[in-house]
């Protein structure tokens, strides 16, 4: 791959070759970005140019438009000569359609006077053509008034016919009238016995529903009462050997001399056996769970099949008093006690019996259905009657009507024919056509000539106009031609050629760089998703290496062994509290900052404390001698806690303190004693290394060290006060 070229932007070219000489190392962004801008740069130069090449094109066609005009105005000058010679050969021609239609102007009396006449002989000849239409009218109104009246001969015939046919129909209808009545009684006589026989095969197909539903419920409950006997014969077996398996557990345990618990007596010639096979209570308890709901099976099975005898035996009693009816109590009773299934047989002859009665009724109906359908076709056959025999009434009406107004059409076309005979009296149809004709065709002859003089007349108008207004046209577009030396043309089309070649040139050099740095670019962006992923994992690690160094900018110096000893720093620091706060009674608190004064200084292990009393923070290094000894012996103890709970194998039995209580008040004094003292009663060794006299009378076992600065003796001597037998030691120098 070619480097990129930068030749617009020098600066822009160092600044890309020096990312190249670097790798790229996280700035590929960067680089492409530079390429891009420069792609684009570019671009934009070759758009500048084209636009260059453009106005020079431009201006190449206005210089071959001038020279193209002055063409024309040598072809435009030798057009208007032509026009010229054309105008003055017309002018003859002009002169002569303009004397013809002078002459055809006089004739126009002549054409006004046939026109009157024709019009006169056209309303003679319509004349003629009415009369024969109306005569033609007389001869079709007097056909149709004759068949009209033979029409209305045949509708009056047809009225008495259908009126004859009309009385005898409705005497058959009224014949017939009693059908509808005898077909409603067949037909609740039908329904009846239908009724009766669904009744009664509904009520026998109850009867057998309920009986088999009684036979199923005494077998399960004869089931059931086996099942429950046996279960009953299993529990008190097992009843009878769980209470001997308790008198057999009390034999065991009886001695001789001793008073049985059941009945007292101090011999026990013969004590119960245990059995080898004892059930358990829980066992009896399931089998007599189990008895129990036998039983309530048996009850309920036992109220079952009640039910359904009590429901047979009223459907029998239904179904006998529908086979017998209410009057034959005897017979009833007797169907009820031969049991269902007798009752069964019994209702069978019932039954066909019901089916033929049923049988009969159809036939009878059927005939009845007949007669129905010859009374509703009466109905209908007199209905149609009643209407053919209004509809021949009216149709009658009509033909009387149409009949008296052709007699008053025909007198009325009688009397035209009489007025057009009087009007055209002497005159001859056949002679008035001829004339018409030839006064036609001579109007017609002198309005074509006419026509063509008036043609001829516009054409020559018409072309003398053209020609005249062409020639004026030319005139103008002469008169509107500048002068245009043809030199200066020539020299400025060249000087133009010239400019467009350079022009040209440099665009394709430029654009030769662009084409390469759009190749170039176009490539690198092709790899941009490997090159970026990369350069993020770069720039990644390298944050991740500036946050475990604690040089990450804009944020605090915390490296990454100042960050782990901060979790425990802040437990040490949540057990020194608990010391801190009892020594000084509550007001101190100790926090650890969470930020240096300034960005460059390692941070994270700083102390700050807080001031419960008057709800301040400030550093730690603003206490006091004897507030910041506290803080020291709180942060030791609490150090020391933290190491016995993270450590559970390690213990520190022993802990001396060398000086620091010289700078306590007398309250904070007794708060770090009582701390210390805390510590001894716990079974730890507590040693004080101090000068602090207050604090002889306030431990009881002591070293005192005594320095001889004078005498035969120089150097120190001990001295060992109070009971050490026990643990805890206090040490006094």
């Amino acid at each position: 791959m070619n480097d990129a070229s930068f030749e617009e932007d020098p600066a822009a070219g160092q600044e890309f070759l020096a990312l190249k000489k670097a790798g790229f190392e996280g700035k590929i962004t960067d680089g492409i970005n530079l390429l891009r801008a420069e792609t684009k740069k570019e671009q934009e130069r070759l758009e500048v140019l084209d636009e260059t090449l453009r106005k020079i094109e431009e201006q190449i066609c206005s210089v071959s438009e001038k020279k193209g005009k002055a063409d024309l105005l040598k072809k435009t000058a030798a057009e208007l000569e032509a026009k010229q010679q054309e105008l003055e050969l017309l002018q003859p021609e002009y002169g002569r359609v303009l004397a013809e239609w002078n002459r055809i102007e006089k004739q126009e009396g002549t054409r006004e006077k046939l026109t009157e006449r024709i019009q006169k002989l056209e309303l003679s000849r319509q004349s003629f053509i009415e009369l024969d239409k109306t005569r033609e009218e007389i001869d079709r109104k007097e056909k149709l008034l004759l068949k009209i009246q033979e029409e209305k001969k045949e509708n009056e015939n047809q009225v008495s016919s259908l009126q004859k046919e009309l009385e005898d129909r409705r005497g058959e209808k009224e014949h017939n009238l009693g059908v509808p009545v005898e077909r409603e009684r067949l037909t609740r006589a039908k329904e009846k016995l239908l009724h009766r026989k669904n009744e009664l095969e509904e009520q026998m197909n109850r009867v057998e529903s309920i009986n088999r539903e009684l036979k199923n419920a005494q077998e399960e409950y004869r089931s059931a009462v086996d099942q429950c006997d046996e279960i009953r014969s299993v529990y008190a077996h097992l009843e009878r050997l769980f209470l001997d398996a308790q008198a057999g557990i009390l034999a065991q345990n009886l001695q001789a001399g001793m008073p049985c618990p059941v009945c007292g007596s101090i011999h026990h010639p013969a004590p119960a056996k245990l059995s080898e096979e004892i059930p358990d209570q829980k066992e009896l308890k399931r089998k007599e769970q189990e008895k129990a709901q036998a039983e309530e099976k048996v009850q309920r099975l036992s109220e079952r099949a009640s039910f359904f005898k009590r429901n047979l035996d009223q459907e029998m009693r239904n179904t006998a008093e529908l086979i017998c009816g209410t009057e034959k109590n005897l017979v009833k009773e007797a169907l009820i006690v031969t049991g269902p299934d007798e009752l069964v047989t019994a209702a069978d002859p019932v039954i066909e019996k019901l089916d033929d009665e049923l049988r009969a009724l159809e036939i009878r109906i059927k005939a009845n259905t007949e007669q129905q359908k010859v009374l509703d076709g009466l109905g209908g056959m007199i209905n149609r009657l009643e209407t053919d025999l209004n509809a021949a009434g009216e149709r009658n009406k009509e033909l009387a009507l149409s009949e008296q107004n052709l007699v008053t059409v025909l007198t009325m076309l009688r009397k035209h024919v009489e007025e057009f005979q009087r009007k055209l009296e002497g005159q001859n149809a056949v002679e008035i056509e001829n004339n018409l004709q030839a006064m036609k065709t001579r109007k017609s002859e002198l309005d074509q000539e006419a026509i063509d003089a008036k043609k001829a007349l516009e054409r020559c108008q018409n072309q003398n106009a053209s020609l005249n207004s062409a020639a004026e046209a030319l005139k103008k577009q002469i008169r509107g031609f500048e002068d245009i030396p043809e030199k200066e043309l020539s020299e400025t089309m060249e000087y133009l050629e010239t400019e467009k070649a350079e022009t040209s040139k440099l665009r394709e050099k430029i654009h030769s760089s662009w084409h390469n740095n759009l190749r170039i670019y176009e490539a690198v962006c092709g790899q941009q998703g490997r090159m970026k992923q990369t350069e993020k994992e770069y720039v990644w690690i390298h944050s991740l290496a500036d946050t475990a160094g604690g040089t990450l900018n804009g944020k605090s110096k915390v490296e990454l062994e100042t960050y782990v000893q901060m979790a425990y720093f802040d437990r040490i620091l949540r057990r020194a509290n608990l010391r801190l706060m009892t020594m000084s009674s509550g007001q101190y608190e100790m926090k650890r900052r969470e930020s240096a004064d300034n960005k460059k200084d390692k941070s994270g292990l700083e102390l700050n404390v807080i001031d419960h009393y008057n709800g301040s923070e400030r550093s730690v290094k603003t206490l006091s001698g004897g507030e910041t000894f506290q803080a020291s012996l709180s942060l030791a103890l609490g150090l020391s806690d933290e190491i016995q709970s993270m450590a559970g194998g390690i213990q520190m039995d022993a802990m001396f303190v060398d000086e620091g209580f010289g700078s306590l008040d007398e309250d904070a004094l007794n708060q770090a004693v009582k701390a210390l003292g805390n510590l001894a009663e716990g079974k730890k060794l507590v040693g004080i290394i101090s000068h602090v006299s207050e604090l002889k009378d306030r431990i009881d076992k002591k070293i005192v060290i005594t320095k001889n600065r004078s005498g035969e003796r120089v150097g120190s001597s001990i001295t060992v006060l109070g009971d050490y037998s026990a643990d805890g030691v206090s040490v006094f120098m």
